[in-house]
């Protein structure tokens, strides 16, 4: 059974009818539209010309400075659930140019990346104190887990 579309009055029939084709074929898109806020929905729900896709920004991104564990692994689960609606809506509800959508992928991948360093700073500090001098290196692992950087050392 497909999900109700809440504050659906507001939009245009040709986008509610996207919308209910996508909610009715995408449990991952069902299972991200649950307990969305009113803002949020019409947020996403535009026409094409109007759609916005993620940007490596402080706006799509915002920070977190918790040292709760949990109320960082939230956060980003939050922001990352934000960033796929959009990107499914623009993919699957718009047909939208692919091209965008790879950049919006690569920008939500490097936002998140950047949101656990700065989470892994607030969450060492007051165990270990402000470091001084120090970075992080990320290492993100292709699709093969990892496998085509060890052929790629042999």
């Amino acid at each position: 059974m497909a999900m109700s579309i809440h504050y659906a009055d507001d939009l245009p029939k040709d986008l509610r009818v996207r919308v209910e084709h996508l909610l009715a074929h995408s449990p991952l898109f069902t299972s991200l539209m649950r307990d969305i806020s009113e803002e949020d929905y019409l947020q996403l729900l535009k026409p094409k010309g109007e759609a916005i896709l993620p940007e490596l920004n402080e706006v799509w991104f915002p920070h977190t400075t918790s040292d709760n564990i949990d109320v960082c692994m939230q956060h980003l689960r939050q922001l990352k659930q934000h960033a796929m609606r959009h990107i499914i809506w623009w993919e699957l509800g718009l047909h939208g140019d692919m091209q965008d959508s790879y950049h919006s992928i690569s920008d939500t991948a490097a936002a998140l990346l950047s949101q656990a360093v700065v989470m892994a700073e607030c969450l060492i500090s007051p165990r270990f104190g402000k470091l001084g001098d120090f970075s992080f290196c990320v290492i993100g692992l292709g699709k093969l887990g990892g496998a085509s950087l060890i052929l790629a050392l042999m």
